[in-house]
C-alpha cells in the first residue's frame, strides 16, 4: 500500500483511480448530487457531489457493506474535499476529481455544464441537417 494509505484500483471500471472512488460513485447511483450528459446521447455523463459529514457517513456504510473499512487517509480525503466530480465515458470507465473549495468545485462544474450544452447543440444541429 502506498504511504498515503490511498490505494489505486486495479483493472476495471475505476482502473488507475483511487479505490475509494467506487464508494463515491455508489453515491451517484443512489441519486446523490447533480448529473449532466448521457452516455447514450453524447458519450459521457458527469456527476457532481458535495461531500460532507452525511456523504462520509454513507461512504463508510457502503464500504462496510463491501467488507471494507476506510483508512484515516480515505476519511481525510472526503472530510477535506468540498466536492467531487465524476466522469463516466461510453467504455464504462469512471474518473473522479476531488475539489478542496466550493469555488474550484463550482467553476469546474460550470465549465462541464457549458461543455455538455455545446455537445447537445451540436447534436441538434446535425439532426436538423439530416
Amino acid at each position: 500500500m502506498p504511504k498515503d494509505g490511498l490505494r489505486r484500483a486495479r483493472l476495471g471500471k475505476f482502473e488507475g483511480g483511487l479505490l475509494i472512488n467506487q464508494y463515491v460513485y455508489d453515491l451517484t447511483l443512489e441519486g446523490w448530487g447533480d448529473s449532466e450528459g448521457d452516455v447514450s446521447e453524447i458519450g459521457v455523463v458527469y456527476d457532481a457531489l458535495e461531500l460532507g459529514p452525511e456523504a462520509l457517513q454513507r461512504i463508510e456504510e457502503i464500504a462496510k457493506e463491501d467488507r471494507d473499512e476506510l483508512t484515516d487517509e480515505k476519511r481525510d480525503l472526503i472530510k477535506n474535499s468540498y466536492g467531487a466530480i465524476l466522469e463516466e465515458g461510453e467504455q464504462g470507465f469512471v474518473g473522479v476529481e476531488y475539489f478542496d473549495t466550493e469555488k474550484e468545485f463550482d467553476a469546474a462544474w460550470k465549465k462541464i455544464e457549458e461543455g455538455v450544452a455545446e455537445m447537445y447543440e451540436e447534436i441538434e444541429g446535425e439532426e436538423e441537417v439530416d
